[in-house]
């Protein structure tokens, strides 16, 4: 069921292949914002007074693997 507005302001409406294709590639935003917290996590447990480097580590390759499938989904890359 497609319909012309928007159900609370936060789902697009795929009524054709354009607009889906929209919806997918807006699908990326939600991972960035994931990634771009992972790294700041990553960065303020490594500038703590005792660092758990393990932390920093595991943080920093969630944060770059979702940076990546970010960009990969906004080029239409995601297979």
């Amino acid at each position: 069921m497609a319909t012309k507005t928007k159900l609370f302001g936060y789902w697009i409406s795929s009524t054709d292949e354009d607009s889906a294709k929209e919806a997918v590639k807006m699908a990326g935003l939600p991972a960035l914002i994931m990634g771009a917290n992972a790294a700041l996590v990553s960065l303020t447990t490594l500038f703590q007074p005792t660092p758990n480097l393990t932390i920093v580590a595991w943080c920093a390759t969630i944060a770059l693997l979702l940076i990546i499938l970010a960009f990969r989904i906004r080029a239409g890359n995601s297979a």
